[in-house]
């Protein structure tokens, strides 16, 4: 199964905040193209215009799953009119309760909810080939996705987001218990031949720190 990463994530810091893109990952299925994660709104013409180079229309999307509700991650999702939204039970619950942390937007479920079509997720396969790993810590309802391309692919949102956090054990930035958060990093690890982070560029995982493949992206058409 094909997997292209549409758009980079990276993260920065500045004298002003953190600079942060988020990660967006097209899985080739064979019942059709599916989203993980689908960005913020100041990626929206890159997204749009990135999918298009891999000929994908946004109506060709049938999924979006989401790693979270951080705002970053979520906010492009009225793109994919078709598409069926998927999160994660304790996320939709989460903000249910209006558990806000400062990355979450306060209209986001009311939006979704609008929209329409959306289905909460637990763990375990989700379609063939497509697994969803739930990954508590960096939020209370955090999810991976693990995908069977030859090599054992994990989209890793920002439970783990960047290599540092892979050489460290632990993400940067946690709204939930830091022994969760530690958790997931390793399980991830512990599951995937690739990683994909929601913040940076892919790379192979192995008993010593890992070696950081080039970054995939549309224009490069490449491929995990």
């Amino acid at each position: 199964m094909k997997i292209d990463v549409v758009l980079g994530g990276m993260t920065m810091s500045t004298p002003s905040g953190n600079l942060t893109i988020s990660t967006v990952t097209l899985i080739h299925h064979p019942s059709g193209p599916i989203l993980v994660d689908c960005g913020a709104w100041n990626q929206r013409h890159a997204l749009s215009a990135n999918l298009k180079r891999l000929g994908i229309l946004s109506s060709d999307i049938t999924m979006v799953i989401f790693t979270h509700l951080h705002w970053d991650h979520c906010m492009n999702f009225e793109l994919f009119a078709s598409a069926q939204l998927l999160v994660s039970r304790r996320e939709w619950e989460r903000v249910a309760r209006g558990e806000l942390d400062h990355a979450t937007p306060f209209f986001v479920r009311e939006a979704m909810e609008r929209r329409g079509r959306v289905e909460c997720v637990e763990g375990g396969e989700l379609i063939a080939g497509v697994t969803v790993l739930p990954t508590p810590g960096h939020t209370e309802g955090h999810i991976a996705v693990s995908v069977e391309s030859g090599r054992r692919v994990v989209i890793a949102g920002d439970a783990l987001p960047t290599r540092h956090a892979a050489e460290t054990g632990l993400p940067h930035l946690y709204f939930g218990p830091e022994a969760q958060a530690r958790h997931s990093v390793s399980a991830i690890l512990r599951a995937a031949d690739v990683v994909i982070p929601g913040h940076d560029a892919p790379f192979e995982t192995g008993t010593a720190i890992p070696a950081t493949l080039s970054l995939l992206n549309a224009q490069a058409r490449s491929q995990v």
